[in-house]
Protein backbone atom coordinates (compact mmCIF):
# COMPACT_ATOMS: atom_id res chain seq x y z
CA UNK A 1 0.00 0.00 0.00
CA UNK A 2 1.41 3.37 -1.01
CA UNK A 3 1.39 6.18 1.52
CA UNK A 4 -0.31 9.33 0.24
CA UNK A 5 1.74 12.48 0.62
CA UNK A 6 -0.46 15.39 1.57
CA UNK A 7 0.21 18.72 -0.17
CA UNK A 8 2.03 21.59 1.51
CA UNK A 9 2.67 25.20 0.49
CA UNK A 10 6.16 24.11 -0.53
CA UNK A 11 4.63 22.16 -3.42
CA UNK A 12 4.50 24.52 -6.41
CA UNK A 13 1.16 23.09 -7.63
CA UNK A 14 -0.45 23.73 -4.24
CA UNK A 15 1.12 27.01 -3.13
CA UNK A 16 -2.04 29.12 -3.69
CA UNK A 17 -4.53 26.53 -2.43
CA UNK A 18 -6.90 27.15 0.46
CA UNK A 19 -5.32 24.87 3.08
CA UNK A 20 -8.21 25.32 5.52
CA UNK A 21 -10.51 23.86 2.85
CA UNK A 22 -8.01 21.09 2.03
CA UNK A 23 -8.17 19.91 5.65
CA UNK A 24 -11.84 18.97 5.09
CA UNK A 25 -10.86 16.28 2.55
CA UNK A 26 -10.04 12.75 3.62
CA UNK A 27 -6.34 11.98 2.98
CA UNK A 28 -7.23 9.35 0.38
CA UNK A 29 -8.95 12.04 -1.75
CA UNK A 30 -5.50 13.34 -2.74
CA UNK A 31 -4.61 9.99 -4.28
CA UNK A 32 -7.78 9.63 -6.34
CA UNK A 33 -7.30 10.31 -10.04
CA UNK A 34 -9.67 9.81 -12.94
CA UNK A 35 -7.63 8.06 -15.63
CA UNK A 36 -8.62 8.73 -19.27
CA UNK A 37 -6.87 7.33 -22.32
CA UNK A 38 -7.62 8.39 -25.89
CA UNK A 39 -6.85 5.90 -28.64
CA UNK A 40 -4.78 6.98 -31.65
CA UNK A 41 -6.83 9.25 -33.91
CA UNK A 42 -9.70 9.61 -31.41
CA UNK A 43 -11.30 12.99 -30.63
CA UNK A 44 -13.00 13.61 -27.31
CA UNK A 45 -14.53 16.78 -25.83
CA UNK A 46 -15.56 17.29 -22.19
CA UNK A 47 -17.33 20.27 -20.66
CA UNK A 48 -17.34 20.64 -16.86
CA UNK A 49 -19.27 22.99 -14.60
CA UNK A 50 -17.91 23.02 -11.04
CA UNK A 51 -20.48 24.88 -8.98
CA UNK A 52 -20.95 22.95 -5.74
CA UNK A 53 -21.62 24.50 -2.35
CA UNK A 54 -18.79 22.62 -0.62
CA UNK A 55 -15.10 22.09 -1.35
CA UNK A 56 -14.38 20.17 -4.56
CA UNK A 57 -11.22 18.39 -5.71
CA UNK A 58 -11.09 16.95 -9.24
CA UNK A 59 -7.91 15.23 -10.48
CA UNK A 60 -7.60 13.91 -14.05
CA UNK A 61 -4.76 12.06 -15.79
CA UNK A 62 -5.19 12.17 -19.54
CA UNK A 63 -3.14 10.20 -22.05
CA UNK A 64 -3.67 11.35 -25.63
CA UNK A 65 -2.66 8.78 -28.25
CA UNK A 66 -0.92 9.42 -31.55
CA UNK A 67 -2.87 11.91 -33.69
CA UNK A 68 -5.69 12.09 -31.12
CA UNK A 69 -7.36 15.31 -29.94
CA UNK A 70 -8.60 16.08 -26.42
CA UNK A 71 -10.62 19.20 -25.63
CA UNK A 72 -11.58 20.18 -22.09
CA UNK A 73 -13.62 23.23 -21.14
CA UNK A 74 -14.36 24.07 -17.50
CA UNK A 75 -16.26 26.70 -15.54
CA UNK A 76 -15.44 26.96 -11.85
CA UNK A 77 -18.12 28.91 -10.01
CA UNK A 78 -18.42 27.05 -6.69
CA UNK A 79 -19.24 28.83 -3.45
CA UNK A 80 -16.26 27.15 -1.73
CA UNK A 81 -12.76 25.95 -2.61
CA UNK A 82 -12.74 24.30 -6.05
CA UNK A 83 -9.74 22.71 -7.77
CA UNK A 84 -9.44 21.01 -11.16
CA UNK A 85 -6.04 19.43 -11.73
CA UNK A 86 -5.21 17.95 -15.14
CA UNK A 87 -2.05 16.03 -16.05
CA UNK A 88 -1.75 15.37 -19.80
CA UNK A 89 0.70 13.21 -21.76
CA UNK A 90 0.75 13.82 -25.52
CA UNK A 91 1.93 11.26 -28.08
CA UNK A 92 3.21 12.11 -31.58
CA UNK A 93 0.90 14.52 -33.41
CA UNK A 94 -1.60 14.68 -30.53
CA UNK A 95 -3.41 17.87 -29.50
CA UNK A 96 -4.75 19.10 -26.14
CA UNK A 97 -7.05 22.11 -25.84
CA UNK A 98 -8.08 23.58 -22.46
CA UNK A 99 -10.41 26.51 -21.89
CA UNK A 100 -11.31 27.59 -18.38
CA UNK A 101 -13.18 30.31 -16.53
CA UNK A 102 -13.15 30.91 -12.78
CA UNK A 103 -15.94 33.22 -11.71
CA UNK A 104 -17.65 34.24 -8.48
CA UNK A 105 -17.58 36.22 -5.29
CA UNK A 106 -17.39 35.60 -1.58
CA UNK A 107 -14.16 34.26 -0.14
CA UNK A 108 -13.79 31.16 -2.32
CA UNK A 109 -10.59 30.06 -4.04
CA UNK A 110 -11.15 28.54 -7.46
CA UNK A 111 -8.20 27.04 -9.28
CA UNK A 112 -7.10 25.20 -12.38
CA UNK A 113 -3.78 23.38 -12.37
CA UNK A 114 -2.36 21.79 -15.50
CA UNK A 115 0.79 19.92 -16.44
CA UNK A 116 1.13 19.09 -20.13
CA UNK A 117 3.91 16.73 -21.16
CA UNK A 118 4.88 16.85 -24.82
CA UNK A 119 6.42 13.37 -24.73
CA UNK A 120 6.83 12.87 -28.49
CA UNK A 121 7.40 15.08 -31.57
CA UNK A 122 4.83 17.19 -33.40
CA UNK A 123 2.28 17.52 -30.58
CA UNK A 124 0.37 20.74 -29.88
CA UNK A 125 -1.38 22.21 -26.85
CA UNK A 126 -3.28 25.41 -26.21
CA UNK A 127 -4.65 26.62 -22.88
CA UNK A 128 -6.71 29.73 -22.23
CA UNK A 129 -7.99 30.67 -18.75
CA UNK A 130 -9.91 33.74 -17.66
CA UNK A 131 -10.98 34.83 -14.17
CA UNK A 132 -13.69 37.20 -12.92
CA UNK A 133 -13.93 37.60 -9.14
CA UNK A 134 -15.23 40.05 -6.60
CA UNK A 135 -15.12 40.40 -2.84
CA UNK A 136 -12.30 38.32 -1.35
CA UNK A 137 -12.57 35.54 -3.96
CA UNK A 138 -9.57 34.46 -6.01
CA UNK A 139 -9.04 32.53 -9.20
CA UNK A 140 -5.75 30.74 -9.87
CA UNK A 141 -4.22 29.10 -12.91
CA UNK A 142 -0.96 27.22 -12.51
CA UNK A 143 0.13 25.74 -15.80
CA UNK A 144 3.29 23.85 -16.67
CA UNK A 145 4.44 22.65 -20.07
CA UNK A 146 7.16 20.02 -20.28
CA UNK A 147 8.83 19.04 -23.54
CA UNK A 148 10.91 15.88 -23.71
CA UNK A 149 14.42 16.40 -25.07
CA UNK A 150 13.78 14.40 -28.24
CA UNK A 151 10.23 15.69 -28.79
CA UNK A 152 10.97 18.20 -31.54
CA UNK A 153 8.53 20.33 -33.57
CA UNK A 154 6.02 20.83 -30.73
CA UNK A 155 3.84 23.89 -30.36
CA UNK A 156 2.45 24.89 -26.96
CA UNK A 157 0.76 28.03 -25.64
CA UNK A 158 -0.88 29.31 -22.47
CA UNK A 159 -2.91 32.48 -22.12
Amino acid sequence: MNAITLPTKRDEEWRYADFAALETFAPEAFGQWKEIELAPGETRRKCLVLDGSGPELHRVRLTVGEGARAEMFAVSAGADYTRLEVVVRLARGAHFEFGGVTIGGGEATREFVSRVEHAEPEATSHQVVRAVHWGQATGNFLGRIEVARDAQKNDAAQD
